[in-house]
C-alpha cells in the first residue's frame, strides 16, 4: 500500500525511489521495506512533503482501476 503509492508519485515526477530517498535524507533503500514493516510517521511526513501531499495521500489504499 505505503510503496505502490510511493512509486506511484515517483513515477508521476519521473524520480527514482533511489532520488527520492535522497532528497529526503532517507536511508538507501528504506521505502523498499514499507510494505514488510510500517515505516516512522516522521519518514513519512518527509516522503509527503517531499511530493507536495497529505500523509493520508501515502498511506492510502490503493485503487486498482
Amino acid at each position: 500500500m505505503v510503496l505502490g503509492n510511493i512509486k506511484r508519485l515517483c513515477k508521476e515526477r519521473g524520480e527514482t525511489l533511489t532520488e527520492m530517498e535522497i532528497a529526503c535524507g532517507l536511508a538507501e533503500r528504506a521505502t523498499r521495506r514499507w510494505d514488510e514493516n510500517a515505516p516512522s510517521v516522521h519518514a513519512v511526513q518527509k516522503v509527503a512533503e517531499h511530493f507536495g501531499v497529505s500523509v493520508e495521500e501515502i498511506t492510502k489504499e490503493e485503487v486498482n482501476a
